[in-house]
């Protein structure tokens, strides 16, 4: 990725008024991050944290989802990007949007996806266990885990499996 392309993305999030430029901005930043572990760290280190977090805590959908899909794919990344995204905040909207989605509504669908994602990558770190514990992770899983599309139940599975090692639950 060109050095200069992240930095004006990432001005776009924080002073874009408009929410259509700060999506296609959000957008670009999830396909820099996804599949690349070092892109993925060029975007969380340029300061596209916060900013992607007070999108996902927006009222418009789409802010929302392109946001959410952002830091799903930031948290597939290294312990240290997992890390910033729980220090910077990302928990509690992740964890609101699961507890607000419908499974009938296609919207809701394509967010269910991304939250399912980003925490159960990020509780793959056991650093980070306990702070999707105590935020509410346990309720979001055991919700999406009952959902019918095959990738948010594997995904929310697969989070609650990792949440529940016995040397967590041990430690609480």
């Amino acid at each position: 990725v060109k050095e200069d392309v992240v930095p004006l993305l990432v001005k776009v999030l924080q002073k874009s008024i408009a929410s259509t430029p700060r999506d296609e901005a959000a957008r670009a930043l999830g396909n820099i991050a996804s599949g690349n572990v070092q892109n993925a760290v060029i975007v969380a280190n340029s300061g596209a944290i916060k900013p992607l977090i007070t999108m996902m805590e927006g009222n418009e959908p789409t802010s929302r989802f392109e946001s959410t899909r952002a830091i799903a794919c930031l948290a597939l990344s290294t312990a240290a990007v997992q890390r910033d995204l729980v220090v910077a905040g990302a928990l509690p909207p992740l964890i609101r949007a699961g507890h607000s989605v419908q499974e009938r509504n296609k919207r809701d669908m394509a967010i269910a996806k991304e939250v399912s994602i980003a925490l159960s990558n990020l509780v793959a770190n056991a650093e980070n266990r306990d702070a999707v514990l105590k935020g509410g992770g346990l309720d979001v899983f055991t919700a999406l885990v009952h959902w019918s599309n095959r990738e948010i139940h594997t995904r929310a599975s697969c989070g609650l499996r990792q949440l529940l090692d016995p040397a967590v639950v041990n430690s609480l």
